[in-house]
């Protein structure tokens, strides 16, 4: 009995694979097929799709263009061909620079196919609620604040004794303030602990409502002082809300990490020419 279920599965199972084949070859057939040939060369249903994908990249659906559409554009297609084969009469795709250019189109579109392969892989839907309770789905305080930001902490202390003394820490900032906010008295939007530097919402945390800090606070752009405007409760967006979101953001973070990992297990040189360019104007004087 054991046997003949083993042979009976074998049997669906090549049968399976041989109708795999069939579908498959129907479809390599239908693309394929020639469709018109220009001074001897035979242009496909592939390449004919291909040039229609370029040509209208934002259309979804092709295949629905209408019978005035697709003779349009088949029209243009033609014309294409025809100077293409001329232009490689006259050799133009030697010319280093077009050769270049070409290599890079190829490049690019083989990069772009392979990461959306890498985006089509299923992601599965506790990962997607995941990354929503952990990173979203958080109530939350936001801080309204404005600040002046200075190159030197000595600036930055001067700046604070002016404010002991009662200086209006909008009209400093407009003053002083190197940020581009300081156009607008250094008012920054609302915003979370988390998307600020970790020193710079600590410091803000600190404060209470119309308070400013004693002391600068050191960040990579410079000293800052703080003042902090407002506070408020953040209630977070509902799942379905943000769902789309968090799957762009996982399939951001997918392909980051992904790099990462070719990074890791490749081999990587670069030339000084890179890293350390040639003056322009040097040359240009030279």
């Amino acid at each position: 009995m054991k046997k003949n279920l083993s042979y009976t599965l074998l049997t669906v199972l090549l049968l399976i694979s041989t109708i795999s084949e069939v579908v498959a070859d129907e479809v390599n057939q239908k693309l394929n097929a020639i469709i018109a040939e220009v001074n001897g060369k035979q242009l496909t249903v592939a390449d004919f799709q291909a040039y229609i994908r370029m040509r209208m990249p934002n259309n979804k659906q092709p295949e629905k263009l209408d019978q005035e559409q697709r003779q349009k554009i088949f029209g243009e297609y033609i014309n294409r061909e025809l100077l293409y084969q001329e232009a490689l009469k006259k050799r133009v795709d030697q010319n280093p620079v077009i050769f270049a250019d070409i290599e890079n189109q190829r490049r690019n579109i083989i990069v772009s196919y392979a990461l959306k392969q890498l985006m089509q892989i299923p992601i599965d839907e506790s990962e997607i609620k995941a990354v929503y309770k952990q990173e979203i789905a958080v109530s939350g305080k936001e801080y309204k604040t404005r600040h002046i930001l200075v190159k030197t902490e000595a600036q930055a202390k001067q700046i604070i004794n002016q404010l002991n003394k009662g200086g209006n820490f909008t009209q400093l900032a407009t003053k002083y303030s190197i940020d581009a906010s300081g156009k607008k008295g250094g008012e920054l939007a609302w915003f979370s602990p988390k998307q600020m530097l970790e020193s710079y919402a600590e410091a803000t945390e600190k404060l209470t409502n119309g308070n400013y800090t004693r002391t600068p606070i050191n960040t990579r752009f410079g000293w800052h002082i703080i003042k902090l405007d407002g506070t408020r409760v953040v209630t977070p967006p509902a799942y379905d809300e943000v769902k789309n979101k968090i799957i762009a953001l996982i399939n951001t973070r997918r392909i980051t990490n992904y790099l990462g990992e070719l990074r890791n297990q490749s081999d990587i040189s670069v030339a000084n020419i890179v890293t350390n360019p040639p003056n322009a104007d040097k040359s240009k004087k030279d």
